[in-house]
């Protein structure tokens, strides 16, 4: 066997170097591609909102689930047990439940005859009042928004003991009206009733 020159050993030993750095590049490039593989980022599933169908409903369905409006409409009377000449306070809300703005919005409330309307204030849109009837031209709800209105009444002076004052809230706009669950508020009766002592042993 020949021996190798020392020229021959630098080349050959240059050759080795060479070959280790491209092996090592190689398995180095390998290495961080499995571990990019690894670093997997989730992603966030958009909620989806169901569409509504020509009824206003929704097109969804499935267990627990119920149909949906395109305008839901609550509201609140305090107090509930009130005196003559009493201030009470009507708490309304109307919210857009579509993905899309619902236009021509007006709410509609007719209050009692034992009610005198003294304020009404809206977070949007002009109130009027005519006589008994509350007026709140809303205009255009955009999608997700709620709307905040508060009617300040007097109970009548001449309201009869006993009396119970109802009030539901109307909301029209194009394609459809919704309404609130009718709230209430009493007068205090005639007479209070009896303890239950009367006729009973001592």
């Amino acid at each position: 066997m020949e021996k190798l020159t020392a020229k021959e050993k630098q080349a050959a030993l240059v050759g080795l170097i060479g070959t280790m750095l491209v092996l090592l590049l190689i398995l180095g490039s390998q290495v961080q591609a499995a571990g990019r593989l690894l670093q997997t980022i989730p992603t966030l599933t958009p909620r989806t909102i169901p569409a509504p169908t020509s009824d206003g409903t929704s097109s969804q369905g499935g267990e627990g689930s119920t149909a949906v409006g395109k305008l839901i409409v609550w509201q609140e009377m305090t107090p509930q047990d009130v005196l003559r000449g009493q201030t009470l306070s009507i708490q309304m809300g109307i919210t857009n439940t579509l993905a899309e703005e619902v236009t021509g919005v007006l709410l509609v409330d007719q209050l009692d005859p034992g009610l005198q309307p003294l304020v009404v204030k809206a977070t949007q849109g002009a109130a009027r009042v005519e006589g008994q009837l509350v007026l709140v031209d809303v205009g255009t709800m955009e999608a997700g928004q709620t709307i905040l209105i508060i009617i300040d009444a007097r109970v009548d002076p001449l309201a009869r003991n006993g009396q119970i004052i109802l009030n539901q809230t109307g909301v029209e706009f194009d394609g459809g009206q919704a309404s609130s669950e009718v709230v209430a508020a009493g007068l205090p009766p005639v007479e209070l009733p009896a303890t239950g002592r009367e006729g009973r042993a001592p």
